[in-house]
């Protein structure tokens, strides 16, 4: 039985990343008063912990090499995504207010499976407003 335990924990125990630690070599990260500008950036538990112009190679964790590719955090757009506006209908168009009017409540209306949806994250979307 104890075997068999083993047997099924197996996959979860070679799939688990004990160390989350890595480090982003020749990115070009955004800098407010110097524009795009080459830096390291070193990444541990998803969290970035360090951006410098040169960080020497870890001891553990994978060291990737970017070649030049702009890093973000998440970006943040203006718009609809994922919602959904029939513009023919009165119905669906807010522009305007009634006193009777319950409000807009957006989560309604919102499709998280969009294919939009799926583009724009791959893309580095992480909020709209």
């Amino acid at each position: 039985m104890k075997i068999l335990r083993l047997l099924l924990l197996l996959p979860f125990l070679i799939l688990a990343d004990g160390d989350d630690l890595y480090l982003l070599k020749g990115a070009k990260v955004f800098i407010a008063d110097e524009g795009f500008v080459a830096k390291d950036i070193l990444v541990d538990d998803g969290k970035i912990i360090l951006v410098d112009d040169f960080i020497e190679n870890i001891e553990t964790g994978d060291v990737i090499d970017v070649q030049g590719k702009f890093i973000t955090p998440g970006l943040l757009v203006f718009s609809s995504l994922g919602l959904l506006e029939i513009g023919a209908l009165p119905e669906t168009n807010d522009t305007g207010s009634d006193i009777y009017n319950a409000g807009f409540d957006p989560s309604r209306a919102y499709n998280p499976f969009s294919q939009a949806v799926r583009l724009n994250r791959s893309k580095g979307v992480t909020s709209t407003v």
